[in-house]
This record gives structure tokens, sequence and C-alpha cells, in this order.
């Protein structure tokens, strides 16, 4: 089933477009295109999801609507929860190392896949500050609203920042990057681990994609959670609060509230699971009866769900150093650097872009 799983990257579908540059004020561009980013629609998602012949299935993108995104924040905060953490304090302890590459540069730039208004990001945002005393900041994010709020957020506390926000489908705007920016020297963000929540096959292909729109002198800095004590593992997604359970559970409630379906939440537990063959964790909500749940909004669709059966809402794929070191070559890379936080729980990358010299 979970070939079927999509990361949001991947299900984006969008057709060549014009795009349209909004001056916002002397400090933020806004970079975006004349047709709309058209995606796969929940309720198209939810019904191929969940009549797949091969294992029933939610996407994971969905998790973020206003409540989802609350309560992944509490997840961030969990003592049993360490990858924002780990990642945090590696940034925290090594932001020096990691923005050495603009030692020689006058006008650094640094992208970044989603829009980060988060502690992470504003960590290198205020170390090449210090050091340069500029930077370009470019977000890119499918969500126009997100990178309005999270741009006027950091200009305000920035005062030295531009910023030129892009609202499109990460590879999408990446090109447009490649020819705005070709000349300059630009550090590329991937944090939060991600790249785990695709299939091996799809990462390689998103950082073959990536890696097509930066020069020789470019960077990409990328947070890859480390393979660790199942137990350590297990934990961190089926914490004891069960604030990860409310979490996965948050899917069912939005597709009976958007959908009108009739989920009866009591009826489904969530669990986590690590699958040792892929090397990956998988979330998963499990049918605690046999039960019938309609859809009306889908044209009354019913569904029947024994017991035991379970939707997969996520994967969060784990690495090794020799995952790492192949999946950077796989997609035309080397390792140039790499941090790890003192208990060695998760690692950032320097991946630097490899192009034949013919």
């Amino acid at each position: 089933d979970a070939h079927l799983i999509r990361h949001e990257t991947l299900y984006c579908l969008h057709r060549m477009s014009k795009f349209v540059t909004q001056v916002v004020n002397s400090r933020f561009k806004l970079i975006s295109s004349a047709n709309e980013v058209v995606q796969t629609s929940f309720s198209d998602s939810v019904e191929h999801g969940l009549t797949n012949a091969s294992g029933r299935f939610l996407e994971p993108r969905f998790f973020y609507d206003a409540e989802g995104s609350q309560i992944f924040e509490e997840i961030t905060q969990l003592q049993e929860y360490y990858p924002t953490r780990c990642e945090a304090s590696i940034l925290f302890e090594k932001h020096l190392e990691i923005t050495r590459m603009f030692a020689n540069v006058e006008e650094p730039i640094m992208v970044e896949l989603g829009s980060g208004s988060s502690v992470k990001t504003k960590t290198l945002i205020k170390s090449i500050l210090r050091q340069k005393g500029k930077l370009l900041y470019i977000p890119i994010d499918i969500s126009e609203t997100m990178l309005r709020e999270s741009a006027n957020q950091l200009l305000e506390e920035f005062p030295e920042l531009k910023v030129v926000g892009v609202a499109a489908e990460y590879t999408q705007g990446l090109h447009i990057l490649a020819e705005e920016y070709s000349d300059r020297i630009k550090l590329v963000l991937w944090l939060g681990s991600s790249i785990g929540n695709m299939l091996r096959t799809e990462s390689v292909q998103f950082l073959s994609a990536v890696k097509k729109a930066m020069t020789p002198m470019d960077r990409l800095l990328i947070g890859m959670d480390l393979k660790k004590d199942t137990k350590i593992l297990l934990a961190a997604y089926n914490d004891s609060l069960g604030v990860t359970a409310r979490f996965n559970k948050n899917l069912l409630l939005r597709i009976n509230e958007q959908l009108d379906a009739n989920f009866d939440l009591d009826n489904w537990r969530h669990e986590s699971i690590w699958n040792a063959q892929e090397g990956r964790i998988e979330m998963r909500l499990w049918s605690m009866k046999k039960q019938t749940v309609v859809i009306p909004k889908l044209n009354n669709l019913t569904l029947e769900f024994a017991a035991g059966e379970s939707i997969h809402t996520e994967n969060c794929h784990k690495y090794s150093q020799e995952d790492i070191d192949s999946t950077a070559s796989k997609s035309g890379f080397e390792v140039d650097k790499q941090w790890f936080d003192k208990d060695g729980m998760f690692s950032l990358n320097l991946f630097e872009p490899l192009f034949s010299s013919s």
C-alpha cells in the first residue's frame, strides 16, 4: 500500500504558468503563479485512499489544518519526540560552521523549502545577519497565506533582512530561483526530516529535481533522522500523553467535518509500528471492531472495515550513514559536511551538488 502514499510535493499538478511578482514593500516581494497551483483535492484524495484495494491510506499533508498544526506544535514539545529538539540543538551549536560557506560572499541568499518562522530558521538568519549585516531569505511554500504571515513576522524581528516569498510547489519555485539568482551563492534548507515522509525512491527523484536548480557553489542543508533503538523510535510516535493519537485521529475528524462522514473516533486506535524491512515508522489508525462508515459528500460512499484493519497515514523513514551517503550519490550530490546532536540521534547534512566537468 505504501507505494500509493505520496508526499505533497509530488502530488501537486501544475501547468506551465507565468509568474507574477508583487512588491509588498521595499523589503518584501512575493512571487506567485498567475494560475493557481492545482493540488489533488481533499475529497478526491480521501476517496482514492480509502478505496485503495492494496491497503487503505490517507495523505499526511492533510494533517495540517488549523487544529492539526496546533497539535503538531504540542508534539514537538513532548519529551519522547526528540527530532525537533535535536535538530534545533545542532543549529544552535553549529550555526557558525554551517554558515561558513558565506565567508567570502557579500550578499548571501538562504532558500527554504517551506516557510520558516520557526526557531530553527531564525537561528541561521540571526547567525548570517550578525556576520554579514544582510541576507536575502527566500521561502518557497505552496501557501501564500503562510508565506505572508512568516515573512511579516521575520521582517519585524530582523530589520536588515529582505524576503522574497515564492508561492509555488517546491521544484517549480526552485526553477524560478535558478533563473533569477543563478549567479548568486545559495544555501537551500530542507529541515525537520521532511525527507523521511517520502518513499526512498521519491526522495531521490525529488532531490535530483532540487539539484537541477542549484549551481556548483550552492549547498543543500538537509535534516535526516537516524536509525536507532526501536524503543526510542516507537515512543516518539506513540507518546504516553496520547498527543500523537489526537493528531492522527484529527484526520478522521476532518473527514467527518468536511465530508459529513460518521467515523466514530472511539472505534479507532492510533498505533505507530516499526517496519524493519523499509527502515521506517508507519503511523496507522486501527479499526477496533467490524464497522461501516458512510461518507455522504462522496456520493454516500460506504466503507466496510474489519476488526484489526488499518488506515496508513504517514511514513517516517530513518537513515543509517550508508543510507545518507547512497541517497546523496543517487541524487547527484555528495555529503560535504555532517553534524549530529550530542546523543547521535539526528543528523544535519550539507549536500554538495556534483556536476560533470564535460
